[in-house]
């Protein structure tokens, strides 16, 4: 009995024993494997802060009461600021916001999952303003992590690419400007040389028209002088010898004015061609008849009716010889006008009007006008309407640089019911 008793004991003992043994070396397998899942865990959590501090962009976290609990290197490297320091700070979010009321609306941003990007404008621990994009990740245990990145630096190269276009934009436009006023400048001067090419041709014309006047004035002096005293001497040898009736001697007086005429046609034709530069005290009317005598002979063989309706006491203080100039140019145009038309009736018509202290002086012709399309070019140099062998073009331009340099007026043109009006206007020489 008590050795069955034994043997039953021993066989319950040594199974115990079996069962202990196992659970012992199970139990050692369990703790191995638990230190390895553990080691696993440490070793991936930190390869995990590794990762998170290291990582290129900006990782935190913020507990309910705006604690900083997570903060990693970029973090530490754009805004200057360490965990330790945020952490012992009462309220790190006012370090990056100095307004209250963006400090709660980023506190109150921060409890809230956002997948989008917003831009914030904090500032660094150095006080220089930051511009950052800031996103609310939730993770699957529930809590938020703020991913982010600073773009300040793109948005100062955005900012100087767009100060770089506006300043390329302002060049461009400075540069079509420049461009614009080159060739403005080129035609203008292209322009000035033409009118002064112009100006020095008929200046030139006008010295060897002027010397050959000298000549000729010289050759028909003496012959006029000789005349005049062979004239005398006819006529007292005429009354000597009792021969002097009304014929002869109304015959011997008209060669003497012819003489006297012609003599003072040289004389007008020297003071044209040599204008005195002084002004003086002259009458209108006086002006106009020596240039009308210039071309008396035009005039009359063409039968041209001259009206003169200029007061005969109006005095200006000019030159007299640059006014009887332009007027001889625009009588000459008239003359050319009214023959190239073939009218019936030439006539030419001069007048004058005093309104302001502005004196304007009017001549008109009968010759049906200036074409709409001339008219605008008819004071241009070398635009002429007449055939190339009647004129230069270069008359009626010299005509209004005298007006406009010398007598510090101008000349204007018009058409009228038969004909065009030119007008000289003249201030201040009263």
């Amino acid at each position: 009995m008590e050795r069955e008793f034994f043997i039953s004991f021993t066989f319950i003992f040594i199974i115990v024993i079996i069962i202990l043994i196992c659970w012992i070396i199970k139990l050692k397998d369990e703790t191995k494997k638990k230190n390895d899942v553990q080691e696993k865990l440490e070793l991936s959590e930190e390869k995990y802060r590794v990762l998170f501090d290291i990582a290129p962009v900006l990782l935190d976290a913020f507990d309910e009461n705006g604690k900083v609990i997570l903060w990693n290197k970029e973090c530490e490297k754009v805004f200057g600021w360490t965990l330790n320091e945020l952490q012992e700070h009462k309220k790190p979010i006012s370090l990056f916001y100095d307004d209250e009321n963006i400090q709660n609306q980023v506190l109150e941003d921060l409890t809230k999952e956002s997948k989008e990007y917003k831009v914030w404008f904090p500032k660094r621990k150095d006080g220089k303003n930051l511009v950052v994009k800031w996103a609310n990740i939730r993770l699957p245990n529930g809590e938020l992590i703020h991913m982010g990145y600073d773009i300040t630096e793109q948005k100062e190269n955005e900012k100087l690419l767009e100060q770089n276009t506006l300043t390329l934009e302002f060049a461009k436009n400075e540069l079509e400007i420049l461009n614009n006023s080159l060739e403005k400048r080129i035609k203008s001067e292209i322009e000035k040389s033409t009118k002064q090419q112009a100006l020095i041709m008929e200046q030139s014309k006008l010295v060897q028209m002027g010397e050959m006047i000298q000549n000729i004035a010289h050759q028909w002096r003496q012959p006029l002088s000789q005349i005049n005293s062979t004239l005398m001497l006819l006529d007292v040898y005429l009354n000597k010898k009792n021969c002097m009736n009304d014929v002869v001697e109304e015959k011997i007086s008209e060669i003497e004015e012819l003489t006297s005429y012609l003599s003072h046609t040289i004389d007008d034709f020297q003071n044209f061609f040599k204008p005195n530069k002084h002004k003086t005290l002259f009458k209108i009317s006086d002006a106009l008849h020596k240039s009308l005598n210039i071309v008396k002979g035009q005039i009359d063989f063409h039968k041209i009716e001259i009206v003169d309706n200029i007061n005969k006491d109006l005095e200006i203080n000019g030159q007299k010889e640059e006014l009887q100039q332009v007027l001889l140019v625009l009588i000459n145009n008239a003359i050319d006008a009214l023959v190239l038309n073939k009218i019936s009736n030439p006539k030419i018509v001069f007048g004058n009007i005093l309104e302001n202290n502005i004196l304007t002086i009017i001549v008109e012709d009968n010759a049906l006008g200036i074409k709409e399309e001339n008219i605008k070019r008819i004071f241009e140099p070398y635009f002429t309407t007449k055939y190339k062998s009647k004129g230069t073009g270069v008359g009626l331009y010299i005509a209004k640089m005298i007006l406009q340099n010398s007598l510090y007026g101008d000349l204007s043109v018009e058409n009228i019911n038969d004909g065009a009006r030119f007008k000289i206007k003249l201030e201040g020489v009263l």
